[in-house]
């Protein structure tokens, strides 16, 4: 009579293990709120002890935290791809940023409202700056590549190509904290997807003119993909 083997645990590297307790999170945020999320149906979801949790985060806010940052290096990564493409010029290479990251931002639509409805919350105005203020230091240097290749070019007209990108990025930010709250409430505006796109249509025509480009040259947001962030 043979012995069975005995079972051996699957020990996982604790980046794996992280990223697993990250993506559980983001799901249940998504599908049930992040207030309505318990760390217990986080570490359930995953199958591993609630001690395992607090190995890797302090507390639930801090699942959020690193969901977050995780979505800004990744879209710091595609920036950088387009960016350092030698076959593409200034404006092009703007147009590819403009439609990777909308592309981006619309596939996870739902992951990112439900991100929002934190993130823009009174309560964490606090921890809202420091990532705005995080974003933006990783994204500038790209932001300011394009604009002096675009000068190199002939298609900007700036001395100051890195302060130029931090305000385009200030600008950004901007729009998106206002369009971000008319998305959340849209019932305490008339015509909410109408004053967001009027926003974007002044955000275009500002930075178009900080960088010397020609009117219309520039897309910084597509507004046609506008009304989908707006329907329930």
């Amino acid at each position: 009579m043979t012995s069975e083997p005995a079972r051996t645990r699957s020990v996982k590297k604790p980046e794996e293990r992280r990223s697993e307790l990250m993506a559980a999170a983001q799901v249940l945020f998504t599908e049930q709120g992040y207030e309505s999320t318990s760390i217990d149906q986080i570490v359930d979801r995953v199958g591993v002890a609630k001690g395992t949790f607090y190995y890797y985060f302090d507390a639930k806010h801090d699942v959020l935290e690193a969901i977050v940052d995780d979505m800004s290096l990744t879209i710091v990564g595609l920036l950088d791809g387009i960016v350092d493409n030698p076959e593409l010029g200034a404006i092009e290479k703007w147009e590819q940023l403009v439609l990777v990251v909308n592309n981006w931002k619309l596939a996870r639509r739902a992951e990112l409202m439900a991100v929002a409805r934190v993130m823009y919350s009174d309560a964490n105005l606090v921890w809202r700056t420091k990532f705005t203020a995080l974003a933006m230091e990783r994204a500038a240097p790209a932001f300011a590549k394009v604009i002096a290749q675009g000068v190199g070019e002939g298609v900007f007209a700036t001395d100051y190509p890195d302060e130029s990108a931090a305000f385009v990025l200030s600008m950004l930010q901007a729009a998106n904290g206002k369009v971000a709250e008319l998305m959340l409430f849209p019932d305490e505006h008339e015509d909410a997807e109408v004053i967001a796109k009027r926003y974007l249509d002044a955000l275009h025509a500002g930075i178009q003119r900080m960088l010397g480009a020609e009117p219309g040259s520039l897309t910084i947001v597509d507004t046609d993909l506008i009304g989908p962030w707006f329907e329930a």
